[in-house]
């Protein structure tokens, strides 16, 4: 019998998906979403990181 293959996520992978999708169901634009991803570090827990984010791409948007 040969073990089915199975597709998975590191831990590091995974988190930035959580992210990404708590982002997007917090209504989060592609471009919060990819600074997120540039702030983004494991040790920071998904919800804080993704309003840290969203904060920050409000500055920039609103200070250029």
């Amino acid at each position: 019998m040969s073990t089915p293959q199975v597709n998975t996520l590191s831990r590091k992978e995974s988190r930035r998906l959580t992210l990404v999708l708590t982002m997007m169901l917090q209504g989060a634009s592609a471009y919060e979403r990819k600074v997120a991803m540039q702030y983004h570090k494991d040790t920071i827990k998904i919800r804080e990181a993704a309003s840290r984010a969203r904060a920050k791409a409000r500055d920039k948007e609103v200070h250029p």
